[in-house]
């Protein structure tokens, strides 16, 4: 008689077990965030990413306006948890074993609007919109605090200004009306 388990046998351990075990949680419970506010920050994309600028010149060549979209939990009867987790961006509650909670961001980012507060160029006086100018960069997190629910636009300057001094409105558009507005600080792009 054999002192071991044949392949079949073995196979039907392991699927027992580890089917047992992954399936072992409770369906999560979802968090649901909306947009709240806009974080902005100045990038300098020389390198081989996009990193936060250390100052306020960036190469106009280089520059990319970055907003974090802040969001709030919404809180309702079903997903208000006893003690909140510490959440990361990204996490989800059906890839990494028992995670009791899943982030839910139904507000999709439909479509933005930029404008020059200073004289972008000749055909861009102060106050046009310079959409035109900037493409969407990333929505991935290259460097920010991150909370759940937040999302992280990216926008590359593909043009360069006549008037060094810069200051944008940043106009973000999402599929449930909600419209975020904000200012970023002046940037000098050389």
């Amino acid at each position: 008689m054999s002192n071991y388990f044949s392949p079949k046998a073995l196979f039907l351990l392991f699927v027992l077990f580890f089917g047992g075990f992954y399936s072992c949680c409770e369906e999560p419970t979802p968090l649901y965030f909306e947009p709240k506010r806009m974080v902005f920050s100045h990038m300098n994309n020389e390198g081989a990413r996009p990193v936060l600028a250390m100052s306020n010149e960036v190469p106009a060549i280089a520059y990319v306006l970055q907003a974090v979209i802040k969001s709030g939990r919404i809180l309702t009867a079903t997903n208000i948890p006893k003690s909140p987790p510490n959440m990361q961006f990204g996490m989800s509650a059906k890839a990494e074993g028992c995670y009791p909670y899943e982030n839910v961001n139904e507000h999709r980012l439909e479509g933005w609007d930029i404008y020059c507060l200073n004289d972008f160029d000749a055909s861009h006086p102060a106050g046009s919109s310079v959409t035109e100018y900037f493409e969407f960069y990333s929505n991935r997190c290259i460097y920010s605090e991150m909370s759940a629910g937040d999302e992280v636009a990216q926008f590359a300057l593909y043009a360069t200004p006549e008037q060094n001094e810069q200051q944008f409105i940043l106009d973000v558009y999402f599929n449930n009306g909600v419209v975020l507005r904000d200012t970023s600080s002046v940037v000098w792009l050389n």
